[in-house]
């Protein structure tokens, strides 16, 4: 049902390349600010935290119960201010198991990030 969820995403205003896997556990907090290249997996359990925005290369996987999180807060505000930033993942970058990737994290083709 993997086409099935994908169609979902897109009518949320995801841009998703073409022959995707999204399993059904993952969440994906703003489906608009998710842009994905062809051949993209995203495993059981993924949370995708992307109020910045999430961008993955073709042939990247984030594998599972991974979490990225575009969002964090400036401790050093008395307001506790909200700052979010892109995650980019570049062509063939693999999110093992479990991984964190935190805001503004940019990884470059081929990388690998692992807990």
């Amino acid at each position: 049902m993997h086409i099935w969820r994908i169609s979902i995403l897109r009518l949320f205003g995801a841009k998703i390349g073409q022959k995707n896997f999204i399993y059904p556990t993952c969440k994906i907090w703003a489906p608009w600010l998710l842009e994905t290249g062809d051949v993209v997996a995203i495993g059981p359990g993924v949370e995708i935290y992307n109020p910045g925005g999430v961008r993955l290369g073709h042939h990247s996987v984030i594998s599972q119960h991974a979490f990225l999180c575009g969002a964090t807060h400036d401790y050093n505000s008395d307001q506790f201010t909200y700052i979010k930033k892109e995650i980019v993942l570049e062509p063939y970058v693999w999110i093992c198991a479990k991984a964190i990737v935190l805001p503004g994290v940019h990884c470059m083709e081929g990388s690998v990030l692992g807990a």
